[in-house]
């Protein structure tokens, strides 16, 4: 039997392994507090995924392919060096929680209120928001969040 969780949290990496793609049944992936500036697009590999931590690093760009995550439920992108997110996170199905506190993020994207299951959204440091964030735009016929 694999183990479903990886942890390399506050292990210094600067890369990530490409032998860690051995791990495709994946639920849990904790990267943060490393030295990591950039991510591999086999990230969006781990369809089983549901939680994903990337947070307080110097990551400059979250890559596209965390869109294909359809499963994932929370996604941790606080204090990194990203100017913005991926309107590519408007296919996480599945998401309940994103924290995305501490970033140079400008603004949000409109393509976020596509997230019909998301239940908190944390942008603390988001020109204009609060500490939780402006509220997420629902989509038209949405009744709100988690419908």
């Amino acid at each position: 039997m694999t183990s479903r969780t990886l942890n390399l949290g506050e292990t210094a990496l600067r890369t990530l392994d490409p032998a860690i793609r051995q791990h495709a049944t994946l639920r849990e992936l904790y990267l943060h507090g490393n030295q990591l500036t950039t991510l591999p697009d086999w990230l969006g590999e781990y369809v089983d995924l549901r939680i994903l931590d990337l947070s307080h690093q110097p990551l400059s760009a979250l890559p596209d392919s965390l869109g294909q995550l359809k499963r994932l439920e929370f996604l941790y992108v606080s204090d990194l060096a990203i100017t913005e997110l991926p309107d590519a996170l408007a296919g996480l199905e599945s998401l309940q929680y994103l924290g995305a506190t501490d970033n140079g993020l400008p603004r949000l994207p409109d393509s976020l209120g596509q997230l019909r299951n998301l239940v908190e959204l944390r942008t603390g440091g988001v020109p204009g928001a609060g500490e939780a964030g402006p509220p997420v735009a629902r989509p038209q016929g949405s009744t709100g969040m988690g419908t």
